[in-house]
């Protein structure tokens, strides 16, 4: 190889050792943002060696490059040792060390998607239950207006009339304060002309008895 070719080569080892160390500074900093392909590089010596990431300086190095490159660009960084790979190597393990306790971008995301989706389902079975409520309302006022209906034809006897609206008055009085169809048995015995009596569903049947007779 000529002196061209090996300094250009010296060159861009240098600039893929200064893009590992800046790689560690910065996976320190903020470890949240460390890929899984970087994260798995950082298991031993070797493999932090062979990392390689597109449209970047890094790619697969030497060891032993690395190592006297790490110590002429670092000597000074290391401390008392001077030695520069040993401050990238423990950068390295550090860096693996606080990723082994620290959610990934990706399990905060998994963990916020899952929430929502929890949230989502949520809302979904509250829709679905305030739509079959609505449909069992629906159907409950088609009985019983149908009910109301029936009980007001004539040719029905007295007996059986009596017993309807009994039933429909005590069914008013249990549950008319979630569905209020007392309303609706008051127009039903309005329209059969007891508007002035006071005396109950009794009256109501005797005011239809006297009017199926005139």
């Amino acid at each position: 190889m000529n002196k061209d070719g090996a300094y250009k080569r010296k060159a861009a080892n240098l600039k893929n050792v200064k893009a590992r160390y800046d790689l560690l500074m910065n996976g320190l900093a903020c470890p949240t943002k460390v890929s899984q392909t970087v994260a798995r590089a950082l298991s031993g010596q070797r493999a932090f060696c062979a990392l390689s990431i597109a449209d970047s300086a890094i790619s697969p190095i030497a060891l032993n490059t690395l190592k006297a490159l790490a110590k002429e660009l670092y000597a000074v960084e290391a401390g008392p040792d001077n030695n520069g790979f040993c401050l990238l190597d423990r950068m390295r393990i550090q860096l693996k060390e606080l990723l082994e306790t620290t959610p990934s971008v990706r399990s905060v995301e998994a963990k916020n998607e899952r929430a929502s989706e929890r949230v989502q389902k949520a809302e979904e079975k509250v829709i679905s239950v305030e739509q079959q409520s609505a449909c069992r309302s629906k159907a409950y006022f088609d009985l019983y207006s149908k009910l109301i209906t029936f009980v007001k034809k004539d040719g029905l006897d007295d007996a059986t009339r009596f017993t309807l609206f009994k039933l429909l008055e005590q069914h008013s009085a249990s549950f008319g304060y979630l569905f209020n169809p007392g309303h609706a048995l008051e127009r039903a015995t309005a329209s059969l002309g007891n508007e002035g009596n006071k005396e109950g569903v009794s009256g109501v049947v005797v005011s239809i008895h006297q009017e199926q007779h005139k």
